[in-house]
């Protein structure tokens, strides 16, 4: 009745001669892993792993519980099974005893990951982005860290600076989320870059990483969003389990899809949204996207759909039914992209300009073929505007109105 072990929830315990130092429940939020869709069970809940991410690990620290002038018996145990259908599963564990000598610094701060922006498959969820990067820094020295400066933006753009102020204690670890930087000029061969930087830091090489990632989506400033809610299933109403809305760039909410909804129906909803960044969200409150229970024989014209076409009726966006959890879909609204093809290589400025010829921004680049470039304009007021595209043997120019 239970489906094996691996859908029970079941304490595991660390024990020094015989008494229990550490307790913890084994069991996975499958509904966001990275990987998806991939179709099966794949999204419900199990006991420490779900398909295709890495199984749970559990870090534990034994110094202060052990006597070091004696012997000491260290013990793995795990909850007891039922002879309820769950006794016949299996759990393989591993456990990699760590000691350490004294700490090599006194000061040492490092950059453990890009979290966003990152095309890693790891961290798929939470990009691309168009709004605050995050990372993860950790401390290595015996001294407690409790500020560090960090350095970050688009490698040779200028960088942006935050001051973090908190708590770390040796091999102590924290998630950092940034301000939004300058993402102007950003490219498809754009790296990110982050150092961290503290004061009287020893060892320097674990200060600074950089990763490729992804350019967001440019949506126009309207469109529409369309979804088509699920069949009953037996006595579920799982069209009462979607939602849908958009935050912005601050998180705050500029729209939500706030009427009931029938089931196996569509909706579709006109967005008008000011040049800006953008997060939008569609949760399934059962954790299991919109897609057809296939595995208990349901047919697929049960499932549901979620997409997103401009004004003009053309699909511009679609999402997968299988998705879990929620949709998570960053994008921007009306960037200034100017599109450029050259019959050689040659060297390419690209100049802003505001109605009086004042230059306001300038991109750049060189041995330049065929490509996008992107403007980041919010900063600008209504108003006409003048791009000028340059190489060593012609010039381009043109002109566009900033609406309101």
């Amino acid at each position: 009745p239970q489906s094996c072990c691996e859908w029970v929830s079941k304490q595991h315990s660390i024990s020094i001669n015989g008494d229990d130092i550490y307790q913890w429940d084994v069991w996975k939020d499958c509904g966001m892993i990275p990987i998806y869709p991939q179709g099966g069970t794949w999204p419900f809940d199990r006991a420490g792993w779900c398909p295709g991410t890495e199984v749970d690990l559990q870090v534990s620290e034994l110094t202060e519980f052990i006597d070091f002038d004696s012997d000491v018996e260290l013990d793995y145990s795990v909850q007891a099974y039922t002879d309820n259908g769950e006794q016949a599963g299996t759990f393989i564990v591993s456990n990699t005893l760590f000691t350490y000598s004294n700490i090599n610094f006194e000061n040492d701060v490092e950059i453990l990951d890009i979290v966003r922006p990152t095309n890693k498959g790891k961290w798929a969820r939470m990009n691309p982005i168009c709004g605050s990067p995050m990372v993860k820094i950790r401390n290595r020295g015996s001294k407690f860290l409790t500020s560090a400066t960090i350095e970050y933006g688009v490698e040779g753009s200028t960088l942006s600076t935050y001051e973090w102020n908190g708590a770390l204690d040796f091999l102590e670890s924290t998630l950092i989320e940034l301000p939004t930087p300058n993402w102007s000029g950003v490219t498809d061969d754009s790296k990110f870059i982050a150092t961290v930087v503290l004061e009287d830091d020893t060892y320097l090489n674990n200060n600074s990483l950089t990763t490729d990632f992804d350019i967001p989506d440019v949506l126009p400033g309207t469109f529409v969003f369309e979804f088509r809610t699920q069949t009953n299933y037996g006595s579920t109403n799982r069209a009462s389990q979607s939602s849908f809305s958009i935050n912005d760039i601050n998180g705050n909410l500029v729209f939500e899809h706030s009427s009931s909804l029938q089931p196996y129906t569509w909706y579709k909803d006109t967005i008008n949204l000011p040049f800006g960044c953008y997060e939008l969200i569609f949760e399934d409150s059962a954790e299991d996207g919109v897609n057809e229970h296939w595995y208990n024989g349901e047919s697929s014209n049960a499932a549901g759909k979620v997409q997103i076409r401009n004004i003009n009726g053309d699909i511009i966006k679609k999402f997968p039914d299988d998705f879990g959890q929620q949709i998570d879909f960053r994008f921007a609204s009306d960037f200034l992209s100017i599109n450029l093809s050259l019959p050689i290589p040659q060297d390419v400025s690209f100049i802003l300009y505001n109605n009086l010829g004042k230059e306001l921004t300038r991109l750049d680049r060189y041995n330049f073929t065929v490509g996008t470039e992107t403007f980041d304009i919010h900063f600008l007021n209504a108003g006409m505007y003048f791009i000028k595209v340059v190489t060593p043997t012609n010039e381009f120019f043109d002109k566009f109105i900033l609406l309101n």
